[in-house]
């Protein structure tokens, strides 16, 4: 195969660049519906191979916060033109520096990546991406940042790890005399995406900002989904990790209570404490959870008497129950009923611990989750929790999925996973983020 080597452009390289966009970007591009006229693409051209032939381009600039990341036209004619009318409304919806940490201030702003169609499938554009990118830092880059308008180059992206920030859909780009839309890409790709390098270049890369509220602007988050019961210690711990962690991770956070006994036994499974050894060690185990987490689990002295004969589904149709009415109250709800058994060693079975849990937490509509309590709907919720759980390879509790932004899933069993979880999503693991945890 040829040996390629790029190069950082020159201005005297301008019209070799332009001469390069219009032999093939501009031929080969999904936006070429909007015909660009060859004098108005010199604003969009910075990076080029200069010695021999010219095959592959990437337009990269260095951005400091509160700089542009779209370009700036000052002829009248040329910014009513379908192409700028069109990446004017996509930049208004996609801000980087809202997007972005607020700590971060200066990125590696790539804009176009083009490879000639005779030398495609050669890794050029995938080398053009990560060109330079030992000398990123010692530039001062915290970050570099791509805005994607084509299939392939998100999937270019996203193959080399590059996280999604946010992405504008183009059938809400519409024309401003017609209100229809503005373009209709000719290989398919409907939408713009705003993506981000996975690399932690800043210590405090992947702490989530203040992303706001924009109309038509798709914020694209992992989905972690926790399925727990009550009656789990480990539960509690993965609950509190994971609620930590959703402050700071780019991610969204479901509660999914469901009833463990229905899932141990579509598993075979035995509750630990049957297991004289695996009892002896849950005791310790719990005691170093909390001084790792700074959590409070207390196995009561009477435990077995408290759940001898009992079950924990009334308690897990009342969660179900208010995550109906007041989710907003679901969380707190959940820990109230953990720190009853398993710091105070209190009951958590009858109709009298529902309405004091009720009474701490302060649910309003109390009346209406006792009633939903008994609903077909709530004890479908539960079992429809069990059957996806158990569907997945649960076999016991805390059970995750963590789903990411292309589709992917994986399953994690335990409290004690939390770092391959953060592997999985690809953001940092920092320990027990104690600064971030509930009064427990």
């Amino acid at each position: 195969m040829a040996a390629f080597e790029p190069i950082q452009a020159k201005i005297e390289d301008l019209e070799e660049i332009i001469d390069f966009l219009y032999s093939d970007f501009f031929k080969n591009d999904p936006l070429t519906v909007m015909k660009v006229p060859r004098e108005m693409s010199e604003e969009m051209t910075r990076g080029v191979v200069t010695k021999g032939e010219m095959v592959a381009l990437r337009s990269a600039t260095i951005r400091t916060r509160d700089e542009p990341t779209y370009i700036k036209i000052d002829k009248e004619s040329e910014a009513q033109h379908i192409f700028f009318q069109f990446n004017r409304k996509i930049f208004a919806k996609i801000s980087l520096w809202d997007i972005l940490p607020k700590e971060i201030e200066r990125v590696l702003w790539i804009s176009l990546i083009s490879v000639r169609l005779d030398y495609t499938r050669k890794g050029l554009a995938k080398r053009l991406v990560t060109f330079d990118q030992d000398a990123w830092k010692e530039q001062g880059l915290q970050s570099a940042c791509a805005i994607a308008a084509a299939i392939k180059s998100q999937k270019l992206f996203t193959g080399l790890g590059f996280n999604v920030l946010a992405e504008v859909l183009h059938e809400d780009i519409v024309s401003d005399e017609d209100g229809t839309r503005i373009v209709q890409c000719i290989d398919g790709t409907d939408r713009h995406q705003c993506l981000k390098d996975p690399l932690e270049i800043n210590t405090h890369l992947f702490h989530r900002a203040d992303l706001g509220t924009n109309p038509g602007l798709s914020y694209r988050k992992a989905v972690i989904e926790l399925f727990y019961d009550v009656i789990s210690p480990y539960s509690w711990i993965q609950f509190e990790a994971l609620s930590r962690y959703a402050k700071v991770w780019p991610v969204e956070l479901k509660l999914k209570p469901f009833y463990l006994g229905g899932v141990m036994k579509a598993a075979g499974n035995r509750p630990p404490m049957t297991v004289p050894a695996k009892g002896v060690y849950m005791l310790k185990d719990l005691q170093q959870n909390n001084r790792y987490w700074g959590t409070h689990l207390n196995t009561p002295s009477n435990f077995a008497e408290i759940v001898m004969g009992k079950t924990t589904i009334q308690a897990q149709r009342m969660l179900a129950a208010v995550a109906e009415v007041e989710p907003e109250k679901l969380e707190e709800t959940s820990r109230e009923l953990w720190r009853r058994i398993w710091s105070r060693g209190e009951s958590i079975f009858e109709a009298d611990d529902f309405q004091q849990t009720a009474k701490t937490v302060g649910i309003k509509n109390t009346k209406r989750v006792f009633e939903l309590m008994k609903d077909e709907k709530i004890k479908k919720t539960i079992s429809s929790n069990v059957e996806k759980a158990v569907e997945s390879g649960a076999f016991g509790a805390p059970w995750t999925i963590v789903t990411l932004p292309n589709g992917e899933s994986e399953t994690f069993f335990g409290s004690d996973r939390m770092h391959l979880i953060a592997d999985y999503i690809g953001v940092p693991f920092e320990g027990p983020l104690k600064q971030h945890a509930a009064k427990l």
